[in-house]
Order: structure tokens, then sequence, then C-alpha cells
């Protein structure tokens, strides 16, 4: 286990891959779509959990069973911690995640990987491809990496809160490699189009996981419907703190 005020506990070997993507619910629920989309298309296995004694009392329920609502996935193609409820956007809470999972990856994995959204007061008036990307780095490598992808921007300027931005900035003052990449989303509502232009334009060309987003726009309307209480939950801890938020010099 590695152990801080939370522990993970590895319940089997962990399939080597480089990269550990993280999926939280933030803005539009696009992480944890994204996740969803990759677990079940690249069929990974869950293999552990998060014991977070200084979160409330939850669990999850899946086919009847309970699980820990943050849990790590795996395959040969790809390695998930995924959480089922929002995490603290402020306080104890989100330093002890961010900790933890650098704890976890750092003698595991190669760089940290995350997808989020923006939120966009235009969002209703945007079709798939006129949503913006942003991407954010660590290091220099990385930022070469996203200066190459075709319809993404570099975050240059302006603000990150929240259990992401802790995530941020523990990798940076570790020195450890993490890429982010933001996309514009609906505020407050379930964005599984947001979640399929960044797997379109992210996810498969870095990746190369080759998922099918024609599943994403077709699923749109029972996936809004599906993660619809989680993001009436997300919407109450983002009010606690402000969202990310484009410079004037994005």
């Amino acid at each position: 286990m590695v152990q801080t005020e939370m522990e993970i506990d590895i319940k089997e070997d962990i399939p080597q891959t480089n990269t550990l993507i993280v999926a939280i619910p933030d803005t539009g629920l696009v992480s944890i779509i994204t996740a969803a989309a990759i677990i079940e298309q690249q069929n990974l296995k869950e293999i552990g959990e998060v014991k977070a004694r200084n979160l409330r009392s939850v669990i999850v329920l899946e086919e009847g069973l309970p699980k820990s609502p943050i849990r790590i996935f795996g395959s040969d193609k790809a390695n998930i911690l995924k959480a089922d409820i929002p995490i603290g956007r402020t306080g104890r809470i989100g330093l002890d995640f961010s900790d933890l999972v650098l704890s976890f990856a750092k003698d595991r994995y190669e760089n940290l990987f995350y997808v989020s959204g923006i939120p966009d007061s235009q969002r209703s008036t945007l079709k798939i491809d006129d949503l913006e990307i942003y991407g954010i780095s660590t290091t220099s490598d990385y930022i070469k990496q996203i200066e190459s992808l075709e319809n993404v921007k570099r975050f240059k300027y302006g603000a990150i809160s929240g259990t992401y931005a802790s995530l941020i900035a523990t990798a940076a003052s570790k020195k450890f490699p993490l890429q982010a990449y933001y996309v514009s989303a609906f505020p407050n509502f379930p964005d599984p189009l947001a979640s399929a232009r960044v797997v379109k334009d992210v996810i498969n060309p870095i990746l190369q996981l080759d998922l099918n987003i024609e599943e994403l726009i077709e699923k749109g309307d029972q996936l809004q419907l599906q993660f619809r209480k989680l993001a009436s939950q997300t919407k109450q801890m983002l009010k606690q703190s402000q969202p990310p938020t484009k410079g004037l010099y994005v």
C-alpha cells in the first residue's frame, strides 16, 4: 500500500503502461465520461481501490455489488485512476489525493495524464468541431507535444483551482511529467460531445487507443441521463472554488 491520509490497495498485478490517466468529476464530467469510454472499449479490469478514511463514508453500486468510489482500472493499453464522487476542491482532501497519486505514480509510470472541461457560456451554440482544446504540461518535452497537436492550443494564461490544480502543483514541485487537456464544455451538465472531441484530437493521437468516438456521440442522451446525479453533486462542489478560467491571452 501507498501510505498517506489515503491508501491505495492493489488487488491484482498492475499492467505495464507508461501513463497513468487520472479522472475525477469536474466541469462537464469530461474526464469521467472519457474514462468510462476507455474502460468499456479497451476492456480494462478493476485492479485496485483507494481507501479514503478522511472522506465521508460512501460506496458506489455496480451490478448490485458495493465498490469503492475511487478505483484503479488497467490493461496493457491503459491504466486509469477514476473517482466516481467529487473530491474536495479546497482543504486537505485535495492535497492528500494529489500526494497519493504522485506517490503511487513515481516508480510505476513515466507521466500523468488527464482531460477535463473548461466552462464555456457559449457551449450551447457550438458544434463538436468548434469546441476549443487547451493543453498544459509540467515539463518542456510535453509542451512540445502539445504544440505538435492539431486543433490544440497551449493554455498560456489563466487560473485553475481545485483538485486538478493541486495535482499539477504537486507534480511540478516533484518535477514529475504531467500533461492535461481542457476542452470547452457545458458548465453544469454532462457533456459527452466534449469528451468525443478530446478523444478524437488528444486521446487517440497521444495514447493511441483508437477509441470509437461515434459511440460517445450516439450515446450522448443516454450518458447525460446516466451521469446527471454526479453532475449535480459536482456542481455543488464547484461552488466551493472557481473552475478553470481562460485568460486574455490563452
